[in-house]
């Protein structure tokens, strides 16, 4: 089931880096985003996510991650590699804290893509899409998991 799952969001993701949407790119340098991210691995926490846009190319994003059994605070440092009309290609590089059965310290990185819905048509509200895949080491280098994540933000 998660090969299969992981096989399919690398499909889709790949799939949007190859589109290419003929509108206007989203990110404003100081605007900002709220919404939702999922929060880090598998284990299915997700939480409130801000994103602030410090340049059109790069922001950061913090995730305060809330779950049955783990809560996590995370900070991403968004780099975009790729801006093309309502889809950017970003790479990010994370760290946090987590805490829960067990309390430690996370690092990871990957890549993604973010939509704004906008392209589809102009008249819905600023709302951009993202997923990502990356990995994140959890307690030194005693655990990696691969993740995959989602999200959605609304931006002023």
């Amino acid at each position: 089931m998660l090969k299969k799952g992981l096989i399919i969001s690398l499909i889709l993701v790949f799939t949007f880096f190859l589109v290419n949407f003929q509108v206007q790119a989203q990110a404003q340098p100081g605007s900002i985003g709220i919404g939702l991210q999922s929060s880090y691995a598998f284990w299915g926490s997700g939480g409130l996510s801000i994103i602030y846009d410090l340049r059109p190319d790069a922001s950061i994003q913090g995730i305060f991650g809330i779950g049955a059994r783990r809560q996590s605070i995370e900070g991403r440092y968004l780099y975009r590699f790729r801006q093309e009309a309502y889809w950017d290609g970003y790479a990010f590089g994370s760290a946090g804290i987590y805490s829960g059965p067990n309390t430690g310290f996370l690092l990871g990185g990957g890549i993604g893509i973010e939509y704004d819905i906008r392209g589809v048509d102009g008249t819905l509200p600023p709302i951009s899409l993202n997923a990502d895949i990356g990995g994140m080491i959890r307690d030194g280098l005693d655990d990696f998991n691969v993740q995959l994540r989602a999200g959605f933000h609304y931006r002023f």
